[in-house]
């Protein structure tokens, strides 16, 4: 459907059998250039599938889901009005450092706080959706865009991404890498949910060692500038 359809409420017409039970699902901004739809006749073999090389994944659209059983009538036409909501699927992540210099005086001397060349890395997260909207396909990662803050601390904002409930966040500087991070101060696994704003503190240690994981996660659309822990 195009924008105007959607905005002026067009009727969609659907030539099926009469009473049967029709499951009937919404994509939302899947004719974005970072993803593609698989062409098929079958809603079983359905797949949006982010575009990716050698299991780096590009930074999808936003993408929106619902789904819905609706009935026909014997005579025709639905039995009832209704409405399929679609919803976010994708999720963001903001990773921030603490007290990284010492992390880069411990494994990379010459490198120089809000100079040096670092990366992080967001791995364990699937590339495709499946007709029901479940994630499925093949491991991929990301590689946020992030940059030096005021503080001299690496910080990515607002990167989106696939959902992923055991993800892992690795810092590299100079193709060194800092720390990996998997679970929290509390033993609890990094979680990226649909519709929600990941927020991983890495802080280092004076030995140079990764000393604390911290993780919260925001619902999308929500205003706070002082994040809780």
């Amino acid at each position: 459907m195009t924008e105007a359809q959607i905005h002026d409420h067009q009727e969609i017409r659907l030539n099926y059998p009469e009473d049967r039970n029709l499951h009937v699902i919404a994509w939302g901004n899947v004719a974005g250039g970072n993803q593609t739809v698989t062409e098929s006749e079958l809603i079983e073999e359905l797949r949006v599938i982010l575009k990716s090389r050698d299991g780096l994944a590009q930074k999808p659209d936003d993408l929106f889901y619902g789904s819905r059983l609706v009935q026909t009538k014997a005579g025709g036409g639905l039995a009832a009005d209704d409405t399929i909501v679609v919803r976010p699927k994708l999720s963001q992540v903001n990773i921030l450092t603490q007290d990284i210099k010492y992390a880069l005086q411990k494994n990379v001397p010459s490198a120089v706080p809000g100079e040096a060349d670092c990366n992080y890395y967001v791995n364990r997260t699937l590339n495709a959706f499946d007709y029901r909207g479940n994630l499925t396909g093949d491991s991929v990662y990301y590689h946020p865009d992030a940059g030096w803050d005021a503080d001299n601390e690496y910080f990515a904002p607002n990167y989106r991404m696939c959902a992923g409930e055991n993800i892992n966040v690795e810092l590299t500087a100079e193709n060194q890498t800092l720390g990996i991070a998997t679970h929290d101060d509390d033993g609890d696994p990094l979680v990226a949910p649909e519709a929600g704003i990941l927020y991983v503190v890495l802080r280092f240690g004076e030995n140079g060692a990764l000393l604390s994981v911290r993780q919260t996660v925001r619902p999308w659309g929500t205003i706070d500038d002082h994040i809780e822990f």
